[in-house]
């Protein structure tokens, strides 16, 4: 129930049908206020039985369980690329906040606009308000968005596809960890951006 490579899940998988079990991988997405909140998603591959035996106690957890298909290691790609897209889609906030700042326009006023634009979200308007508010906080920890990151370039790199966003998000999410926000919340990528 974390995130994991499909390799290292196929591996784990193998070892316990060798040994007469079953496997289900069962990444959980969401973040901290998510799981306060209880709207945390699982994300299942692997059997399917399994998953139907399991779904009772996946929902004292999560609001909403996805059960991908039988084949192990599509639920930790799947986790992968959604926190992809949270990843570079929050360091295109980051930058954005930035440069209203440089032209002395209030950073509450993007706020504003996504909320009235069809673009809003839980995560523009979380990250966007820790932004504002210089409340980094861990809610999605910056370190582990860019193990994240870095886990869904490591994928792409074996199928030769080149993500440009996201390879250009997670050096600035690197940067940001040397300037010591591994821990702060991945709002923090914002401090990358203006360095």
């Amino acid at each position: 129930m974390t995130s994991i490579d499909s390799d290292t899940s196929q591996v784990i998988a193998e070892a316990i049908s060798e040994r007469g079990g079953r496997y289900l991988e069962a990444p959980i997405t969401g973040s901290l206020s998510a799981a306060e909140e209880g709207t945390l998603l699982i994300i299942c591959a692997g059997d399917l039985e399994l998953f139907k035996s399991c779904e009772t106690c996946f929902f004292s957890t999560a609001k909403n369980t996805l059960h991908m298909n039988c084949d192990v290691g599509s639920a930790s790609k799947m986790n992968l690329i959604h926190s992809m897209l949270m990843s570079t889609s929050n360091a295109v906030l980051a930058e954005q906040m930035v440069v209203l700042e440089r032209n002395n326009i209030p950073k509450s006023k993007l706020l504003d606009v996504i909320q009235l634009d069809s673009i809003s979200c839980p995560l523009f308007s979380e990250s966007g308000r820790a932004i504002v508010d210089q409340n980094f906080s861990t809610n999605t920890s910056l370190k582990y968005q860019q193990q994240n990151l870095h886990m869904a370039l490591a994928l792409s790199s074996s199928y030769a596809q080149p993500l440009r966003m996201a390879s250009a998000s997670n050096e600035l999410y690197k940067a940001t960890k040397s300037l010591g926000y591994s821990e702060h919340d991945m709002s923090a990528v914002y401090f990358g951006a203006r360095h």
